[in-house]
């Protein structure tokens, strides 16, 4: 595939789960365009280079440990939050992305095989996803929804409270079903795809359970 074909619709995945990140905790993008659209062209970079050395079932790993420096470096905020923000909004952006296409499956629109920027059926998913995130987006900043608990600019030390622990240790497991997700895509094991990708809700609605714990804690 084209280099400049795989960065175009890999940023926009990126510009998808940037989108639905600023969303759920509640962040404007003014100031932050730059940052954003130099975050997808670099992972994207990143995504297109361990598959073209071979190693591209470690580039989910890479990516998301990257995401979230750039999260820390460049939005400027603090380590223990970027890894929040990175780790739910990469989780909630696959998550999102698996069920759209166990339903567009499910009714014939789209298979495994043509999930791929090669195939005008894995665009069309990929334009599919953009729009519900768009509109998730506007229903989260037209309600009000949303986390305000992290912090940005200048910041001090973190307290690392049992709550705080538990946040970071379910991203660490989130991470890790990640990459097992990935791996039994590659290769082909589809069953174990599906049984993981329930668990990976199941993680999701953990990691949101918490936040919502910490968003309390913070206001109180």
């Amino acid at each position: 595939m084209e280099l400049w074909r795989f960065l175009l619709f890999s940023s926009l995945e990126y510009v998808g789960m940037i989108v639905l990140m600023f969303a759920v905790f509640r962040f404007s993008f003014r100031g932050f365009i730059p940052h954003t659209v130099f975050i997808c062209l670099f992972l994207s970079f990143i995504s297109h280079y361990f598959r073209e050395i071979d190693l591209g079932r470690y580039a989910t790993l890479a990516q998301e440990i990257l995401f979230v420096v750039c999260i820390y470096l460049l939005y400027r905020v603090p380590v223990f939050y970027a890894i929040i923000m990175g780790t739910v909004g990469y989780q909630a952006y696959v998550t999102l992305q698996i069920l759209l296409f166990l339903f567009l499956n499910k009714l014939g629109f789209i298979t495994g095989e043509e999930l791929n920027y090669d195939n005008e059926n894995g665009i069309f998913n990929l334009f599919i996803n953009l729009a519900v995130i768009a509109c998730l987006a506007f229903l989260f900043h037209r309600k009000g929804w949303g986390f305000t608990f992290i912090p940005t600019g200048n910041f001090g030390r973190i307290k690392m409270t049992g709550l705080n622990i538990s946040i970071l240790l379910l991203s660490m497991i989130n991470v890790c079903n990640i990459l097992l997700l990935h791996y039994y895509y590659s290769e082909n094991r589809l069953h174990v795809f599906f049984l993981l990708s329930f668990v990976q809700l199941a993680l999701l609605l953990g990691l949101i359970y918490y936040s919502i714990r910490k968003e309390r804690q913070d206001l109180d």
